[in-house]
Order: structure tokens, then sequence, then C-alpha cells
């Protein structure tokens, strides 16, 4: 059997429900996240509108919890929706990397991503 895609769960008053953001965040991981996305199942993407001294602008924070040894939590604020995603994708991205280089996740050691996933060659 193929394995499932990675889901984003889009949460967050007045976002919920917004499948053009949720489909944008989608994306932007998976541009990011590359090979690395092959290990994730769920990734739940908060997001939260604040007025502060600079003006407007949106928190984004995505969380992971499908990873076999830890979670991984990550946070970003810009004044553009878009922007604030972006670069809470980036930062995922890194943080992923940094600890499947520490804790030596099997599918996804830097030596391995290039490689089909297991299940994918089972015809």
């Amino acid at each position: 059997a193929m394995r499932t895609a990675m889901w984003v769960d889009l949460r967050g008053s007045g976002f919920e429900g917004n499948e053009p953001l949720r489909t944008y965040a989608e994306q932007r991981l998976r541009s990011s996240l590359g090979p690395l996305e092959r290990g994730l199942d769920v990734v739940t993407v908060c997001l939260a509108r604040h007025d502060g001294p600079g003006g407007r602008h949106t928190r984004c924070r995505m969380l992971v919890r499908a990873m076999p040894w830890a979670d991984v939590v990550v946070q970003e604020a810009a004044p553009d929706i878009y922007a604030a995603i972006d670069r809470t994708a980036e930062r995922l991205a890194h943080a992923i990397e940094l600890a499947t280089r520490q804790r030596g996740h099997p599918e996804l050691r830097p030596d391995a991503v290039d490689r089909p996933h297991r299940e994918s060659e089972r015809a």
C-alpha cells in the first residue's frame, strides 16, 4: 500500500475551513520540506491575527506530532499572512532536518533521502 500523503490541518479563529489558505500552506510545506515530508502524517498549522505596536500581524505556529521521537513546534510572525506561513514552513523544515540528524530517524537520514520510500517499492 502506498503511504498516505501529508495532511495540513488548518486551525485558528476565522481561518478554519479556508481551503485556499490550507492548500497554500500545504504547497509551501511540500516545497520547504522536500524529501523530509515522507516522515510526516499531519502538520497542524495555527494562525492568529494580532494588533501590536508595529501594527497588525499574523502569527503562524506549526506542530508536527507524527515524528517517532519528538514533537516539533515552530512559530513565526509577519505582517502578511502568506509571509508568516512561508517563514514558518522554512523554520519547520530546518527544525525537522536538525532533529533527524540528532535522533537518526531511519527513514530520514541525509544518506537515505534519495532512496524511494520502502512502502512505495512494494508494487
